[in-house]
């Protein structure tokens, strides 16, 4: 049985790896985190998380999404707040904490590039490879019979707009 500390440090890893961007491989990287997700299942995640997991992870394979607009907005308040802060702590005395806003505003900036990156990714996927990855999803039980014809028919929907 796990430790309460065990659940602990699954969840982060999972919450992590839910705002990541991929690591190249965008199927293999897809069946991992749906994977992991379902291995949380009981354990970490309640019925309606486990539900949001795994949406937010099969969103971006059935249909052409954006990086969330609220991501967007975190992301840029938190860069704008960061330079605001290094230039503010620079010219008001010793610049010794403006390296910590510079690295948190940077650390921010590249994620949010990767995050843009990795959905823009998604989005120009073609069609026959996302059909490929439900088959895959399919057969390795990561979703059920009526999801693969239901994301079937939005993949297909999404290309005839």
């Amino acid at each position: 049985m796990a430790t309460k500390a065990d659940k602990k440090e699954k969840a982060l890893q999972l919450l992590l790896r839910t705002v990541t961007a991929a690591q190249g491989d965008l199927e293999g990287d897809l069946v991992l985190r749906l994977r992991e997700i379902r291995e949380a299942k009981g354990d970490v995640l309640a019925d309606d998380e486990y539900q949001a997991f795994r949406n937010m992870a099969l969103e971006p394979l059935v249909d052409r999404v954006y990086l969330p607009l609220s991501w967007t907005v975190v992301f840029a308040g938190t860069c704008i707040v960061c330079a605001i802060l290094a230039a503010y702590v620079i010219w008001n005395g010793p610049s010794g904490a403006a390296w910590v806003f510079g690295c948190v505003g940077a650390l921010s900036a590249l994620w949010w590039r990767g995050l843009a990156r990795d959905y823009a990714a998604k989005r120009a996927m073609p069609q026959a490879t996302r059909l490929k990855i439900i088959d895959r999803l399919l057969a390795e039980q990561l979703i059920s019979e009526d999801e693969a014809q239901e994301y079937n028919v939005r993949i297909r929907g999404a290309f005839t707009q």
